[in-house]
């Protein structure tokens, strides 16, 4: 048999509750472009090397997420702009999984000036958007 608890008790047992979800929060992933190298490998061509980390505590995908393939994989996207084109690496790059403070390095190797943008996440991580101007 349930018993609720004492009327008295219900507002400390609902704050240590919030309080609880609050925290957790803390600990999702959280997708953030880091340690963004831009290289001139000559007059035309740029290397882009970024880290896609995972800032949070728990994995972007549990196992069981990983079996049942109801979270989308984390998109890597590069955008580029008239007259830049992708000599090495992926235009659009899918990530299956990161661990807790953990990192992925990808590299592009791009011919053209001005700037391209570089977006990452998914709606489960959220998404990091970056800038780059070629050199």
């Amino acid at each position: 048999k349930m018993k609720n608890p004492p009327y008295s008790m219900v507002a400390d047992i609902s704050n240590k509750h919030t309080d609880f979800v609050v925290q957790l929060t803390t600990l999702q992933p959280k997708i953030a472009l880091e340690n963004i190298s831009v290289e001139s490998v000559n007059n035309e061509l740029t290397r882009i090397t970024v880290d896609v980390h995972n800032q949070g505590f728990l994995p972007t995908h549990t196992e069981m997420g990983k079996k049942s393939r109801w979270l989308r994989k984390i998109k890597v996207a590069v955008a580029l702009n008239k007259g830049q084109e992708l000599i090495s690496g992926k235009k659009i790059e899918l990530l299956n999984s990161l661990d807790g403070d953990s990192s992925q390095q990808i590299s592009w190797l791009i011919k053209g000036s001005g700037s391209i943008t570089i977006e990452a996440g998914s709606a489960h991580t959220g998404s990091d958007t970056k800038t780059i101007n070629l050199k």
